[in-house]
């Protein structure tokens, strides 16, 4: 957008901030299904404005992540959340989305009320989290005749025929759609079903304790392969909850409602990849890395430890090869190794450890 267009709707954003008061509310198309929005998880508002929807979601119980452009509208929207004492559970930031969607993790509610990029299309559904909620209304061209920002009859359906849909309308100049991810968005790229109930999906920021758990339980399992780990469990759930979920890519595969298995990735790097005890060599741990070299096609790297060697042969038998060798260059202070799986382009190859 350029600076004149975002000074434009600051100009207007002031101007409404000091004439009408904003008080939280959803959408009208939307208010009759409001029954269908969760009471907790992590919600993205795009495009928020003054943060009408947005402190709406959060005094449903949802911790919301406000975007728009416009400095002014953040401002309000700081301000509103703050009067009706949900500022703790609301983020808002002035964000370009002409640049795409910024990083974060999956949403279980994405709102876009008159906003609509299609370049964001795949990007809004591929954030929604296994039954995350996507709630869209834009300018139409039915009933109105053809604009440059109206979407054409069925346009929602076919740019979010993915999705599920709840409930939907067109008429009066207005499209919109509320539909949810009911299919596992990386079961749905690998192509195939292998591993019957399991689905691969990504992480939620809510789920820091029951990942944390995963990974501690898997750990103590391979022991003594790998060393212990030398921070305690609520150390470990911090780091989760404080560092990679907000900032990494994790991904999880659930099985029966729970948490089976984690895969964090940090640009071409394989972070973390565990499977819980009782669900080892189910194929659960092929499928995660199976999809890490799907995301980052032009290769990955990777630490393991020198004596975990059923890891080794693990990352061996899908394409890696080990690239580097230390004494114990971690904070564990044991011998590791590191692999390179080189996909269409060789990775980089600057250490990357927690």
């Amino acid at each position: 957008m350029t600076e004149r267009d975002r000074a434009r709707w600051d100009d207007r954003h002031e101007q409404e901030g000091k004439t009408h008061d904003a008080t939280p509310a959803l959408p009208s198309v939307f208010a009759a299904h409001e029954h269908h929005f969760p009471t907790e998880g992590a919600a993205l508002d795009l495009a928020c404005g003054r943060g009408q929807v947005a402190v709406w979601l959060a005094q449903r119980g949802l911790h919301v992540w406000g975007l728009d452009v416009s400095p002014v509208a953040v401002r309000f929207a700081q301000e509103l959340a703050a009067r009706h004492g949900v500022d703790s559970r609301c983020r808002f930031e002035a964000v370009d989305l002409d640049g795409g969607l910024p990083p974060g993790p999956a949403a279980d509610v994405i709102m876009c009320n008159l906003f609509r990029d299609p370049r964001l299309d795949q990007a809004i559904v591929e954030r929604l989290a296994l039954r995350g909620l996507l709630g869209i209304a834009v300018l139409s061209e039915v009933d109105h005749g053809p604009g440059p920002f109206r979407a054409v009859p069925g346009g929602l359906n076919a740019a979010f025929a993915s999705l599920t849909v709840i409930a939907d309308g067109e008429g009066h100049g207005q499209a919109w759609l509320m539909a949810t991810a009911t299919v596992s968005r990386a079961r749905a790229s690998q192509g195939s079903a292998s591993g019957g109930e399991v689905e691969l999906r990504r992480a939620r920021q809510d789920e820091s304790v029951e990942i944390a758990d995963v990974w501690l339980r898997s750990r103590a399992a391979s022991a003594p392969a790998i060393p212990p780990p030398i921070h305690t469990d609520d150390e470990v759930q911090g780091w989760f909850r404080e560092v990679v979920l907000p900032n990494r890519e994790v991904w999880v595969a659930e099985a029966g409602g729970s948490v089976i298995a984690l895969l964090v990735l940090d640009d071409d790097w394989v972070d973390q990849l565990y499977v819980a005890p009782d669900w080892t060599s189910q194929g659960v741990g092929t499928r995660l890395l199976g999809l890490a070299q799907q995301r980052r096609p032009t290769g990955l790297q990777l630490w393991t430890f020198q004596a975990n060697t059923g890891a080794r042969r693990f990352y061996e038998r899908h394409g890696f090869a080990a690239a580097a060798m230390t004494d114990g260059d971690n904070e564990e202070g044991a011998p590791d190794v590191r692999y390179e799986w080189p996909g269409d382009a060789a990775g980089t190859t600057s250490p990357h450890r927690r």
